[in-house]
This record gives C-alpha cells, structure tokens and sequence, in this order.
C-alpha cells in the first residue's frame, strides 16, 4: 500500500484494474528488500518494473519505489556509481512521465514546450534531492564511524600510555634496588669476617630494600591486571627526593642536597621526572663512582622551570671494572625527560659523572618523546 500511495495515475474504484494496481505495487515494494545488500541491483529492478508498468498496468506509474532505491544508491556506494545512477534514472525516468504528461489534454494556456520544461525540472530536483540526502546520511553515518573509531583510539592510547609509565617506572624501581641490594650485599660479604655487626646491616638494608621493591611492584602490577579502566599507579611527588637521599646515604655515598633559586612547585608529571633523575643518578653512582664517592644533588628553580643536577666526584678509590655505557637507563630516563618539554645531559666530568636535566614548570601536551635519543659522549 505505501507504493500505491505515493504513485502517480493509480486507477480509483473497485475494479480489476485496482487489484491489479496494488499487486504490482507490492511486487515493487518487495524488490526494496534488498536494497541494503544490493542497492544497485535494487535500482536496476525498480526501473524495470517503472518499464513493465507500461505493458502491464498501464494507468499506474511507480514513482517512490525508485526514489527510495537511488537514496538507498547514493547511502551505500561510492560517488562515481552513486552519480551514474542519478543520471540513468533521469534518463530512464524523464521520458515516461513525459509521454504521460504529454498524452493528456493539455489546460488552457499551457503550452507543449512549457509543460516539458517544467516536468524536466521538476523531475531534476525531485532526484537531486533525493540523491542529496543519501550523500548526506552517509556522510553523517562515516563521521559517526569516525567518531567512534577516534573515541576507541584514544581509550587504547591512554592504556597503552599508563603501561608504559608503569613500566618505565618498573624498570626504575627494580634497577635502583637491585643496585642498593647488590652494593650492600657485596659490603656484607667483606664485612663478615672482621665485622659481623656491620656486616647483619647491611644485610638488613638489603632485606628493606627487597621488601619496599616488592611492595611498589605488588602496587603496580596491580593496575596492570586491573580491568578498571580509570585505575593508575601511585605517582611520586617531590617529598620522594628526601628518602631517596638519605637510603644514598645508608648505602655508603656521600649526598648533599642543594636547593637554589626560588621555590619549585611543578605539575606532577614533572615532579616525578625529577624524583627519577635523582633515583637514577645515584643509582649510577652507586653502580660506577668509586668508594668514599661524594655526589651533589642540585635543585635549581629557574624563570623557564627547574633545573636537575647530579654530580659524583668518581671516589677517592677507582670502582671496580665498569664501563658506563649511557644504556637503556639513561636512554629511558632522556626519553622521559623530552616527554615533559625538557632535556637531559650526561657525561663524564673530570673523574666523576654528571647528569643534568632542564625542566619546564608544567607538562606541555603536544610533545612527544623522539624514537632517538643521544646522549653527551662519555
């Protein structure tokens, strides 16, 4: 019935010729079932059977079914067959209804040639908006697509970001207590047969420092097993530096902490940063510096931010064996450095070793680490 309704010349009455009218609708409006798999198909049918009304029912003309097939067209394929089928359908469509137009008396005042054009444009604007909509729904349907696609990306980046801080910071807390706890455990083993006292501390350091490890990775591999997607690692703050300095100072360095300039007062991101320079730092100088070492931690509020700086002086007695290499413990901390807006600078100085890293005092969105990252030669 909802092809009947909108078709042009459909006979009145209860007659054969009605029965008729409406079968063939119906036909009509069973091929739009499939103009969602075969929406090309769908528009070659519905003009065939606009063709076939002329033999069969002759007084009745389709009009929606064709229409609902090009929107269907336009909706589903691309611009080029969407385009062609606007134009065969005009070329198909145009001279049947002309013929119709034209077989009828025609009012007083009317004229052949002004009937045409006016049927000609009627009929152009009737398929051009018809093609119009379908482009538009698709459009909107894509930029849903899109949206959706885009809302998606960004969940997974933003996981895939959090992993890798937690990671970063597993390698941090598991490279700095493996350094502690394999100094401390090599003091033990000399200290035990001349001073067993010192020798039960140090292995009490050790123990301590494998239970506070333990503790922050049971917190992060937490949030990695997590399935909260809002869930985060715990991020330390600047009141971090304070036990770090002073577990240094357990540990046999000789840290002095030096803050210059005004007060510091960073977004968290860089707060962390500089709690990780710093771990790093005396992790390397407890790996590398010589025995009686003594680093100076430096912390400089500068007018673009903060500055960072770790110095060791290489000991009064030359450390065993070990080249420093500026591996993946520096790479990992510059690249973490350059991903808040700053830059880091390693290198030998004199006998010693110095890290040094420029910091803004917040976290600039659009900055992204660099895949390579070159430190100063050593």
């Amino acid at each position: 019935m909802f092809e009947v309704i909108f078709a042009s010349d459909v006979p009145s009455g209860h007659s054969s010729a009605l029965v008729a009218t409406v079968l063939y609708a119906g036909v009509g409006s069973a091929l739009l079932l499939g103009r969602r798999r075969f929406p090309r198909w769908t528009l070659v049918l519905t003009l065939l059977h606009m063709l076939g009304a002329l033999a069969l029912v002759p007084d009745y003309r389709p009009v929606a079914i064709t229409l609902v097939a090009l929107y269907s067209v336009a909706l589903m394929t691309g611009t080029a067959v969407a385009i062609m089928a606007l134009v065969g359908m005009y070329l198909v469509t145009c001279p049947i209804l002309l013929a119709d137009e034209l077989g009828r008396p025609l009012a007083p005042g009317d004229s052949v040639a002004g009937t045409v054009r006016v049927l000609l444009l009627a009929q152009g604007i009737a398929l051009v908006a018809t093609y119009g909509m379908g482009r538009w729904a698709r459009a909107t349907r894509r930029a849903a697509r899109l949206r959706e696609e885009l809302a998606v990306f960004e969940r997974r980046d933003a996981v895939r970001s959090e992993r890798l801080r937690i990671a970063r910071e597993m390698h941090d807390v598991v490279s700095h207590a493996v350094t502690t706890m394999t100094v401390q455990a090599a003091a033990a083993r000399h200290l035990m047969p001349v001073d067993p006292t010192r020798a039960a501390e140090a292995l009490a350091r050790v123990e301590d420092g494998g239970t506070e490890a333990v503790g922050e990775l049971r917190t992060m591999l937490g949030v990695l097993r997590s399935d909260d997607p809002e869930a985060t690692a715990p991020t330390p703050g600047l009141d971090a530096l304070g036990p770090l300095v002073d577990a240094a100072r357990r540990n046999g360095l000789w840290v002095r902490r030096v803050d210059l300039g005004e007060p510091v007062d960073p977004s968290p991101e860089v707060a962390l940063t500089i709690v990780r320079v710093v771990q790093e730092a005396l992790t390397n100088a407890m790996k590398y510096a010589g025995r009686g070492a003594e680093v100076v931690v430096t912390i400089e509020g500068t007018a673009g931010g903060v500055q960072v700086g770790v110095r060791d002086d290489g000991g009064t007695v030359p450390a065993a064996p070990h080249p420093r290499s500026g591996g993946f413990g520096l790479g990992g901390l510059s690249e973490r450095v350059v991903a808040v807006g700053g830059s880091l600078r390693a290198g030998t100085v004199g006998s010693g070793f110095e890290v040094v890293a420029d910091l803004p005092s917040g976290t600039p969105r659009t900055i992204e680490p660099p895949r390579d990252v070159r430190l100063a030669p050593t």
